[in-house]
């Protein structure tokens, strides 16, 4: 389908590692969750997500602005860092994104990431290749440019709807990294929610807040909550309220 005809209103980004070389294993791995919300369109983050968030933001900029005209909501959700482009977008898309879903988005930082420090002694153009994997570090600086959008977002009166969504034994996004956000931002538009697996006490200490989905044991880490039933429904619950999202199956 050509993207200037394109009227899905539900974008899909996935995370890092499925470029579009590989975007067909991005369509199997998300399939069950993009048929859940009626046929969410995925998007593959541009370089497979190593390269500059520069090029990432343009890539997903191209296919948002030039989605074919519609009154209906447009919705976004992204899972890993692709749950970081999705938000960014939210963020700063020219048109009105009504809610933004963030599946396990390393919105403080992803600790693994540390492990790439020393790529920041490789000279300019080697940093910028792989500057997609340093900027998942706590504190770079998209990480902080992106808090600063979502407060400038809350000082204006049309703000989307934020659902951080975190999984309680995710090995690779911690759960305060997936549950950063701006205080300031209106807090009514802001839900933070625990992917828990089992029948088991939630974890002690969690924020005041904190909404709990259940979900089958074993479903409730980075890799494998993608394809958590449970999930797929409270989403696609979240979406209802939204009217008359209509949604098509389609590459991107």
């Amino acid at each position: 389908m050509d993207i200037r005809q394109d009227t899905h209103d539900v974008l899909l980004f996935g995370g890092t590692g499925i470029n579009k070389l590989w975007h067909w294993a991005g369509q199997l791995y998300y399939r069950e969750l993009s048929i859940a919300l009626g046929g969410a369109h995925v998007i593959s983050l541009a370089f497979a997500g190593i390269v500059h968030p520069r090029l990432r933001h343009h890539h997903a900029k191209k296919v948002s602005a030039r989605k074919a005209a519609s009154q209906r909501p447009l919705v976004l959700v992204g899972h890993s860092q692709g749950g970081v482009e999705a938000l960014w977008q939210a963020l700063r898309s020219d048109r009105q994104v009504d809610a933004v879903f963030c599946l396990s988005a390393p919105l403080g930082g992803a600790p693994l990431a540390k492990l790439a420090n020393p790529l920041n002694r490789l000279p300019s153009l080697l940093h910028f290749i792989l500057d997609g994997v340093l900027q998942m570090i706590e504190g770079s600086e998209q990480l902080v440019r992106l808090q600063e959008h979502a407060r400038d977002c809350g000082s204006r009166k049309s703000c989307p709807v934020v659902y951080l969504i975190a999984a309680a034994h995710d090995g690779l996004v911690p759960l305060e990294s997936a549950w950063l956000f701006p205080s300031d931002y209106p807090a009514l538009l802001v839900h933070r929610i625990l992917l828990l697996g089992g029948d088991g006490p939630p974890p002690v200490g969690l924020p005041t807040g904190v909404e709990i989905w259940r979900t089958a044991w074993g479903m409730d880490n980075h890799i494998s909550m993608i394809t958590s039933c449970d999930l797929h429904n409270h989403i696609a619950e979240r979406l209802n309220p939204l009217e008359e999202v209509e949604l098509v199956v389609g590459p991107v």
